[in-house]
């Protein structure tokens, strides 16, 4: 599969008509356009975009943590940026960028929008225990 996607890798869309749509942001964009997830209004629109990117780096962080340390080391240093640190940090101000931006437990205005679905599958992996060291 990963030789016929545009990148060589996945995730990808396949559309009706056989073509398609590679790279996470992508699809959820055209996804969300599809569907009423992805704001009109430009300003509204931007917003979701800048949470989105800052939702990826919570994944980096957690993974940088620790790196090409002892497996004991790398899951303390794990265990701190998330409990104290870096991750805990991010996390704080992705809240705060919530609390201002978005309405009734939604992050950008008042109904779904596509930032929402993807901090849910980032917050759910990072705490999955997929990452050493983050219960």
């Amino acid at each position: 599969m990963k030789s016929g996607t545009p990148f060589g890798q996945l995730p990808v869309l396949e559309l009706a008509d056989g073509s398609m749509i590679s790279q996470m942001k992508a699809i959820l964009r055209l996804i969300g356009k599809e569907t009423g997830s992805y704001p009109k209004d430009d300003l509204a629109a931007a917003r979701v975009d800048e949470l989105m990117d800052a939702i990826d780096d919570i994944s980096q962080l957690v993974n940088a943590a620790g790196r090409g340390m002892e497996q004991a080391e790398k899951e303390a240093a794990r265990k701190e940026a998330v409990s104290s640190g870096s991750v805990f940090n991010l996390l704080t101000n992705i809240e705060a960028y919530i609390s201002k931006h978005g309405q009734d437990g939604f992050c950008i205005g008042d109904s779904p929008t596509i930032a929402d679905f993807q901090l849910a599958v980032v917050i759910s992996f990072v705490s999955s225990g997929f990452f050493d060291g983050v219960d």
